[in-house]
């Protein structure tokens, strides 16, 4: 079962992405951004396949995560989501996908398809 981490510093929206992963047979989990969030990824505390996470939070930047997770021995496909248009955003060659906001459901569940493709 691919395992999706969710980072992002809107609880309600996490929410409503968990139960849509949860219903199409992923394995997701959220983790709200704190002080701990880049150590806890640096240290491989969280396992994940594929990570989801928002380009701008209090204290921290998807890119942050992005970058840190990417630093792991086994690096998730990442999907970078962002009220910005994409195309204005600095380099983010990180990320795997970079998905503009508003987000339908549809679309969020087409993107971990694509990338789930390729984690095994």
């Amino acid at each position: 079962m691919t395992r999706v981490l969710i980072v992002d510093d809107d609880d309600s929206l996490a929410e409503i992405w968990l139960d849509c992963l949860r219903e199409e047979g992923f394995d997701p989990y959220y983790v709200c951004p704190d002080s701990d969030t880049l150590t806890n990824l640096a240290s491989g505390r969280y396992s994940m396949d594929i990570l989801i996470t928002d380009f701008s939070m209090p204290g921290l930047t998807g890119l942050e995560v992005c970058a840190a997770a990417k630093q792991l021995d086994c690096p998730p496909r990442v999907i970078l989501v962002t009220g910005f248009e994409p195309h204005s955003l600095p380099e983010t060659g990180c990320a795997d996908l970079v998905l503009g906001k508003p987000l339908s459901l549809r679309l969020l569940l087409d993107a971990v398809r694509r990338l789930a493709a390729y984690v095994y």
